[in-house]
């Protein structure tokens, strides 16, 4: 198989490395710098090298190839390891290159995403959704840790008609594929219903650790509890409105219990805020205050937690 990871941050990075140790498969990664610069010219790809470390701790000097515009017309799978803001974008930029043999997986937080493509891209192209629970972090520009083992989820968004099967048949055969590389992926048939739960538990942990710059674990104080509740309320009528059904309760005890499991953890938006970089809040707590807007509920405590978020990544 020949496949290109767009995004070398931390998953990015993960999922290269896993392919290009467990698996046969010819594995390019197109990096941040190279969409920022739109550069998809050239037909000799260069070699790059960064630093893996494991969830075991084994440490390696994984050495990786930068997809050119070769390796994007041949490509059978493209992995995209971008934010939410940046994924659309670089999809987009890059479709004329894409064949429509090529499968394209989305692997990033929030939703709005798919919304943003191109025509041609879902007209033409398989696309799948990939949630992922692996803990990971980029330590430097050329090093990434392995923290905590976990496993993705992954399932069909859309399928062009020509290429829709019956139900047992939209499993992609690269499915094995990947599950061998890096296990646990298991198939959804639901994967929008998963795609909401997780963006609920974002909704509620992700902006209340920037704001007040703390670990997940603290977000189970009873201080948080009134405004988890009133966030989880607007997210379950967001929710409705898209044929999703998730009960304010459900949401309140499911974040609070990925909380304290991951207690010592910085989300990803805490980490974006430290960092002075783009958050992802636009795609989480932003996208229910769009809904909120589209179908007219109220949506104040999310849309609080946006401007404050948004505030301190200005």
């Amino acid at each position: 198989m020949n496949v290109v990871v767009l995004g070398n941050g931390a998953i990015g990075s993960l999922w290269a490395y896993h392919l290009k140790r467990f698996s046969t498969a010819n594995v390019s990664i197109k990096t941040r710098s190279a969409l920022d610069t739109g550069s998809a010219n050239g037909t000799y790809a260069c070699k790059n090298n960064f630093s893996f470390t494991s969830s075991h701790g084994l440490s390696l000097q994984i050495e990786y190839t930068l997809a050119d515009q070769h390796s994007l017309q041949n490509a059978d799978l493209i992995i995209t390891c971008l934010k939410s803001t940046e994924t659309a974008s670089a999809l987009n930029g890059l479709s004329h290159l894409l064949s429509n043999n090529v499968d394209i997986v989305l692997c990033h937080n929030g939703l709005g995403v798919y919304e943003a493509l191109n025509n041609e891209l879902k007209l033409n192209n398989r696309i799948y959704a990939m949630l992922t629970t692996h803990g990971c972090f980029r330590a430097s520009k050329h090093h990434v840790i392995h923290t905590g083992l976990g496993h993705c989820d992954l399932g069909l968004l859309t399928s062009p008609a020509d290429k829709m099967g019956d139900k047992e048949n939209q499993q992609p055969a690269w499915l094995e594929f990947l599950n061998h590389s890096l296990p646990s992926v298991y198939w959804s048939d639901d994967i929008k219903a998963k795609q909401w739960l997780k963006l609920a538990i974002n909704c509620v942990i992700n902006p209340i650790t920037a704001i007040h710059k703390i670990n997940n674990g603290k977000v189970a104080e009873n201080v948080f509890r009134q405004q988890i509740e009133t966030v989880a309320e607007e997210v379950s009528i967001a929710a409705c409105t898209q044929g999703i059904q998730l009960a304010p309760q459900d949401i309140v005890s499911t974040s609070l219990e990925v909380a304290k499991k991951t207690s010592k953890n910085t989300s990803s938006m805490l980490s974006d805020v430290l960092a002075n970089r783009e958050t992802e809040i636009a795609n989480i707590n932003g996208y229910i205050c769009e809904l909120a807007t589209k179908y007219g509920f109220s949506a104040k405590a999310n849309q609080s937690l946006f401007e404050q978020v948004k505030s301190l990544s200005a």
